[in-house]
């Protein structure tokens, strides 16, 4: 199981609280938070069920943290016993079949790629503009086609650091592990990480 997990339910009641753009995919908009909650225990890659080798284990497992969390009982004893089965419907069905397309791998590396990104561009635009030796040609004149290139690079990333604080703030549904086996609604931000 990796460090890191994708979309980790931090509440007994909604994945969505946390994950607000899961509710832009298709395949999850029409679902009931406990039935996302199902779909997450069941299709994701990064739950402490998702290996489970028994079917019937598998499901009571993700059933007892979904659909009756709370002391409450949100399922019928018949569609109980048929999911026990694995017989989904076929909303659920999509929904599992959609979040087994998340992996934890693809979004590590993105998350890695975008701070490489900032992290660059924070060290090009990080000189004095008041000291004009950044600024010289090879006579020790000013060279204004260099200090026009610094605006231009400093407007274009003025515009694009927005998006790369959003997309870092969004944290790719990351959290990192904090070493317990199944304990749900635990861990940390990858982005809580990178400020430290």
């Amino acid at each position: 199981m990796s460090e890191y997990s994708i979309f980790k339910p931090t509440n007994s009641r909604s994945i969505f609280i946390d994950y607000p753009e899961l509710r832009k995919i298709e395949a999850f908009r029409l679902l009931k938070d406990y039935e996302m909650l199902f779909v997450w225990y069941y299709g994701c890659e990064s739950s402490p069920f998702y290996s489970l080798k028994d079917e019937r284990d598998r499901v009571s497992k993700c059933l007892e943290r979904s659909y009756k969390s709370d002391s409450k009982k949100r399922i019928s004893q018949k569609e109980e016993d048929e999911m026990l089965l694995g017989v989904f419907t076929p909303k659920i069905q999509r929904a599992i079949d959609e979040m087994l397309k998340f992996r934890v791998s693809s979004r590590i590396r993105s998350m890695m790629i975008i701070e490489k990104g900032f992290k660059n561009m924070e060290s090009i635009l990080d000189i004095d503009a008041s000291d004009s030796s950044y600024f010289l040609d090879k006579d020790d004149e000013v060279d204004f086609a260099k200090k026009k290139a610094y605006v231009e690079t400093l407007a274009k990333s003025v515009d694009l650091m927005p998006k790369l604080v959003s997309l870092l703030e969004g944290k790719f549904g990351l959290t990192k592990e904090d070493g317990g086996d199944d304990a749900a609604f635990e861990g940390e931000s990858l982005i809580d990480n990178y400020h430290e």
